[in-house]
């Protein structure tokens, strides 16, 4: 299992990890932003741990590409690193409709999002949640985004996650299967 400790050395960990899959997931993904002057600049009173804030500093998502689907942008098997602009797009456009504490962070760009809880008095704080149209409520999957990191960068490592040809993600999902119980809740 991969240490949880750093979000830093994890995202470092990260991009060396994938850097070597020449997927076209990493190849478009973006330079870093400041999120707090983001947040200053749009003004956002949303409350971003430091992890997310570590998160956009070291990549702000991908970059979503007219001639590329986005399976073939995927950065984990079945989703893609969301630009800051886009996760406040979609949390904007659903806190219309209800409170949300929800902010999502990567997924499959349409029915499928990870989410991250910005509830700084909840104790789901920075948790990351699977939400998606066919399900009621958001299932809690990691309790950090350093979790979630380390199953990606473990998925990657044993090859649970490898690149064809074309640049996409192939998944042995037995593999990551095991992989998702040990950092489950982690």
């Amino acid at each position: 299992m991969i240490e949880l400790t750093d979000i830093n050395f994890l995202l470092i960990q990260l991009e060396k990890t994938i850097s070597f899959t020449n997927s076209k997931g990493y190849l478009n993904l973006q330079n870093g932003i400041d999120l707090e002057e983001f947040k200053q600049n749009q003004n956002l009173e949303l409350l971003f741990s430091e992890d997310l804030i570590a998160f956009y500093k070291w990549r702000n998502g991908t970059a979503f590409i007219r001639d590329l689907s986005l399976d073939q942008l995927e950065i984990f098997d079945g989703g893609i690193f969301y630009p800051i602009e886009f996760s406040i797009e979609v949390y904007s456009y659903f806190s219309r409709f209800y409170e949300s504490k929800f902010l999502p962070i990567c997924g499959n760009g349409d029915t499928i999002n990870y989410t991250i809880c910005l509830d700084k008095e909840s104790s789901e704080y920075n948790s990351i949640f699977y939400e998606a149209y066919f399900i009621d409520e958001p299932i809690k999957m990691f309790h950090s985004l350093k979790g979630f990191l380390g199953f990606i960068i473990e998925c990657y490592e044993s090859r649970a996650y490898e690149v064809n040809a074309d640049g996409k993600i192939v998944c042995d999902l037995e593999k990551e299967k095991r992989i998702r119980s040990k950092y489950f809740l982690k």
